[in-house]
C-alpha cells in the first residue's frame, strides 16, 4: 500500500483514522543530552507524515492537535510517536510541519544533483548523505585513488539563499 505522502508529497493536511494506540517509550536526543520519553505509538489508516528512511529524516507535525515527535517505518506500517493517547477508530486531522518537510525535500533533491555532478566530473561515488538543519554532508569515495577515500562535499545554506560548496 502506498501512503498518502507518497501519492502527494505537497499535501499539508489530511483526515484519517486511528487504527491502534499503544504505550511506548522513545529515546530523544536534545543537543548532546539523551532522554527517554513516555508516550504512545499510533498507527493510522493512512498518513501524510513521512517516516525516517532512505536518507531523509522523518516529518514532524500534529495528529488531532497532538505533536508528533517521531515517525518510523515498521514493516508495512508508519508508526507515529506522540505524547498523548488517541482513541482507536477516532477520526483525526493530520498537519505537516511544512517548513521542515520542504527543507528536507530541497536538501534531498539537491543531494541527488550534487552527487550526480560529483560523480560525473570528479569520479566521486556517494556513500552516505545525512541531512541536517543548516547543511548536509555527502560522503563519497574518489575512484581514481584509494588513498583519497572519505573526501566529503559539504553544502551550506546561508540566510540570503545562496549555497556554498566545500570539497
Amino acid at each position: 500500500m502506498a501512503f498518502q505522502y507518497q501519492r502527494d508529497c505537497y499535501m499539508q493536511g489530511f483526515t484519517t483514522s486511528v487504527v491502534s494506540c499503544a504505550e511506548a517509550e522513545l529515546q530523544l536526543e536534545n543537543n548532546v543530552k539523551k532522554e527517554k520519553v513516555k508516550g504512545y505509538n499510533i498507527k493510522l489508516k493512512d498518513t501524510i507524515l513521512f517516516p525516517e528512511g532512505g536518507g531523509q529524516p522523518d516529518d514532524r507535525g500534529t495528529i488531532g492537535g497532538v505533536s508528533v515527535l517521531r515517525v518510523l517505518r515498521q514493516g508495512p506500517d508508519a508508526v507515529h510517536f506522540v505524547g498523548s493517547a488517541l482513541q482507536e477508530g477516532q477520526e483525526v486531522q493530520l498537519k505537516v510541519d511544512w517548513e521542515r518537510r520542504f527543507d528536507h525535500m530541497q536538501q534531498h533533491s539537491g543531494q541527488h544533483l550534487v552527487s550526480a555532478v560529483a560523480e560525473s566530473m570528479f569520479g566521486y561515488k556517494t556513500t552516505s548523505c545525512p541531512l541536517a538543519a543548516m547543511s548536509f554532508n555527502i560522503q563519497g569515495n574518489m575512484l581514481a585513488s584509494a588513498s583519497e577515500k572519505g573526501t566529503a562535499i559539504r553544502v551550506f545554506s546561508v540566510p540570503d539563499g545562496l549555497k556554498l560548496f566545500e570539497f
